[in-house]
């Protein structure tokens, strides 16, 4: 029986401000000034974790940059949340601009904590010179709609410092379903710490979301929108009636120049397309996976409606990612296998997948098939593609035979594990070259996901372990630098992703 604390406690408080030091560097003596930037005052945001301060002695004129950057706990080894926001990031928001004063917005402040103050430092950059200011901000607390799913949890193993992560800072992506939805995204530190959230407004009723260009994007049934770390957020693009209608599902993945959107498609077929789309919606490229695998086993010889199907979920993709090295889109179907397809002939270069399942039934698609090296398990309704800096295939392989597949649903195992792969498609061989099993083995049969940072830095979500999704921290040789739980119901945060958040740009 795993021992277990609560993970965070509850705070009370307001916002206030602090005013600190300020450190003035002129470029110049000529150029000092009798009036330095200096904090004014301060609102909270739209969330807990956002802040509006207002720096006064600032005109637009002769503003170059604004920094900020909030200090960690004590004993935190992450790196602290850091943004620079460029002159025309003010101009272009004239809200943000006074008489003589500039409302910065701090986002990603700790909000969870009664008795600790956010310690903020700012850099104001002019054409006077540089002013370096110190103050403190105590935020109210974040009342968790999922009844405290992510404020309350569990630790099975608290952050060990002594293992090194290549990463700070995380997303959990929810279901859509009930008040799940309406804390969507949130992102946690690998401290445990909650430190940033959707604004229910726009993030509530969607699964479907990702990290781009420093945003996050998420869908609401055809609706492409955006939700920038400072709070604010726009509508990109409503795609109903652009060349069919359809409903977005899973994940928003990274595609080769923009996003990819994963979609019901054309050929009214269930989960089976994916739309790359720029930062402005617009579309680039569609893979219609329904005539692609329909258009290769009718030119091997079979009848492809034996199947694939119109109308039904016979491929269920829930993940794609963009594979440089070979210009290829590489997507997990759930119900199959993971498949590769060349970017520009949208034609399938290879197929990795367990044999025992339908689709191996067909030689037009076992064709493709690359051959398991000894002793490399399949992936089995597997979720969370991606390739890591080395080239090599990562997900998660959740272990579940196929569900709409009823003459051939494959083999079901009673664990899952992530798992990574070396594909050579020169001997059309697949090799298992690092996995992780838990001590105590994990049974994830749907969602979850795994991901690579730095080289030997993981992050794992077992979205669907019970009722108790849990979120593991791997360092190098798999020493596991936390181990989180969470009380939120299956698939609750069903993908976990590790993002930066530190040394941000922002102009626009």
């Amino acid at each position: 029986m795993r021992s277990m604390r609560r993970l965070f406690s509850p705070l009370v408080g307001v916002m206030t401000l602090a005013l600190g030091a300020a450190t003035i560097v002129p470029t110049t003596a000529a150029q000092a000034v009798s009036a330095p930037p200096a904090v004014q005052g301060s609102q909270a945001g739209p969330t807990p974790f956002i802040a509006e301060v207002t720096i006064a002695n600032v005109s637009p004129s002769s503003l170059t940059s604004i920094s900020f950057s909030i200090q960690p706990l004590t004993g935190s080894t992450t790196t602290p949340i850091s943004a620079t926001y460029a002159k025309t990031y003010f101009t272009n928001r004239p809200a943000l601009v006074g008489n003589g004063t500039i409302t910065v917005p701090v986002f990603g402040l700790y909000a969870s904590d009664a008795h600790h103050t956010n310690q903020v430092t700012l850099v104001v950059v002019t054409s006077s010179g540089t002013t370096t200011l110190s103050t403190t901000v105590t935020t109210t607390p974040w009342v968790d709609p999922v009844g405290g799913a992510y404020t309350t949890g569990m630790i099975i193993k608290s952050r060990n410092a002594a293992v090194h992560l290549g990463y700070s800072y995380f997303m959990l992506k929810s279901l859509s379903s009930g008040t799940y939805g309406t804390a969507n995204p949130v992102v946690m530190d690998t401290d445990g710490q909650v430190r940033w959230v959707a604004d229910s407004g726009v993030g509530g009723g969607t699964s479907v979301s990702g990290f781009f260009n420093q945003s996050f994007y998420m869908t609401l049934g055809t609706t492409l929108f955006r939700m920038n770390l400072d709070g604010t957020t726009a509508q990109i693009r409503n795609y109903s009636g652009v060349d069919q209608t359809f409903n977005f599902w899973h994940n928003l993945d990274p595609g080769k120049t923009g996003m990819l959107l994963n979609a019901d498609g054309p050929s009214n077929s269930v989960e089976s397309t994916f739309f790359e789309v720029d930062a402005s919606g617009v579309i680039l490229k569609t893979f219609d996976l329904y005539q692609i695998i329909s258009a290769a086993m009718t030119a091997g010889g079979d009848t492809p409606n034996q199947f694939v199907s119109q109308g039904g979920d016979w491929f269920h993709s829930n993940a794609a990612t963009y594979w440089p090295a070979q210009n290829e889109l590489v997507v997990s179907s759930r119900e199959n296998f993971i498949i590769g397809i060349n970017y520009d002939t949208q034609k399938i270069d290879w197929i990795v997948g367990d044999p025992s399942k339908q689709w191996y039934q067909f030689k037009s698609l076992r064709h493709f098939a690359l051959k398991l090296a000894p002793g490399t398990m399949p992936p089995i309704g597997q979720h969370a593609v991606s390739f890591t800096p080395s080239g090599q295939l990562l997900y998660f392989n959740d272990g579940q035979g196929s569900y709409n597949h009823p003459s051939n649903q494959g083999v079901t195992r009673p664990y899952s594990f992530p798992q990574m792969l070396q594909l050579d498609l020169v001997k059309r061989t697949a090799t298992q070259t690092w996995a992780y099993y838990n001590s105590q083995p994990i049974w994830s049969p749907i969602c979850s996901s795994a991901y690579q940072v730095a080289g030997n830095s993981y992050l794992i979500d077992y979205a669907a372990e019970g009722n108790s999704p849990e979120i593991i921290g791997l360092g190098a040789n798999n020493a596991v630098a936390f181990d989180y739980q969470f009380n939120a119901g299956g698939c609750n945060p069903w993908n976990a992703l590790p993002i930066t958040l530190n040394s941000l740009s922002f102009s626009q």
